[in-house]
């Protein structure tokens, strides 16, 4: 086990730099306004791409393989619970 590096586990998964994080609290367009950060951002991972709402209660995700354009384009985003 490595003890100076708390990130990285037995299974050799450890934190990585290739992701992008995107997040928004009390807009009312919050999906609209992460689907465009996550936009900004799909540089850093262009392999998936997904966004979750909450509502308090649920959690409402959509996720998909590609580029956010190509994911989320013509598609309703996932608003449940974000009036």
């Amino acid at each position: 086990m490595n003890l100076t590096n708390p990130f990285l586990d037995l299974n050799g998964d450890k934190l990585r730099e290739e992701c992008g994080v995107f997040g928004v609290i009390g807009a009312k367009d919050a999906s609209a306004i992460a689907a465009l950060g996550l936009h900004a951002l799909q540089h850093r991972g262009q392999e998936a791409v997904g966004i979750t709402s909450y509502d308090g209660t649920e959690f409402y995700s959509s996720r998909g393989q590609g580029h956010v354009a190509e994911h989320f384009g013509d598609m309703a985003l996932p608003t449940a619970g974000i009036e």
